[in-house]
């Protein structure tokens, strides 16, 4: 629905960047929804010009359509408000294994102390996944390392520690803190994060460059193999 109301607006505007500000997303992803509409459809929408943008042929045959579909839309989601209220819902999520596992869930009991009959949905997935997530509408936001370059408007609300998990065998165990070039002589399995490794990172950072003998989505997997 979201690509169909970015249409309109940029119709109604007349311009990707006026379309974005007065939906709140960025240029790009206006586009983005405008172009995989079209490639959904298999016809082109919109003309694009130094004079400005207007629909084609074809769009102007079938934009009364989407129109009539928004508006139904809008009536049915002030239906179904009105049916539910404010107290009901879902919440789609899309968030990494570390915030799912060790910050979402005392905030999910907190807010559904007060809000007892919404529902949460978490997409467990990496800094690839999330923001295309984010992008088609699967998710109503997600939580990512700002770093990442995604397109997408993103705010920091909080910071975290990386943390070496180390066989209780190893001589590294017995240390006291450990080096990043202490890590980069010992075999080392990678998590998997997508289009940015926070801990490869760190190391490329320091010059570094470890022994990746092994790279896994999950790290718990990760965990039980270092165990």
């Amino acid at each position: 629905m979201n690509r169909l109301l970015a249409l309109q607006k940029v119709v109604e505007l007349g311009s990707f960047t006026k379309a974005a500000e007065a939906l709140g997303f960025t240029q790009s992803a206006i586009s983005q929804m405008v172009t995989s509409l079209e490639e959904e459809m298999k016809i082109k929408l919109l003309d694009r010009s130094r004079n400005g943008i207007t629909l084609t042929l074809e769009g102007r045959k079938i934009f009364s359509f989407i129109e009539n579909i928004l508006l139904q839309y809008q009536i049915m989601e002030e239906k179904v408000d009105e049916i539910k209220g404010l107290e009901t819902g879902v919440i789609r999520i899309g968030t990494i294994s570390s915030i799912s596992c060790h910050w979402l869930p005392k905030l999910i009991k907190t807010f559904q102390e007060k809000y007892p009959k919404v529902e949460f949905i978490l997409h467990q997935g990496d800094y690839t996944t999330i923001p295309e997530w984010v992008k088609n509408g699967e998710v109503d936001f997600g939580f990512i390392n700002p770093d990442v370059k995604t397109g997408l408007d993103t705010e920091f609300i909080k910071t975290g520690e990386l943390r070496a998990v180390i066989p209780q065998t190893s001589v590294l165990a017995k240390q006291s803190y450990v080096r990043l070039s202490d890590l980069a002589q010992e075999p080392f399995l990678q998590l998997e994060e997508g289009i940015l490794s926070e801990p490869m990172e760190a190391f490329h950072r320091a010059g570094l460059n470890p022994d990746v003998k092994l790279c896994v989505h999950d790290d718990y997997s990760i965990m039980s193999m270092v165990e």
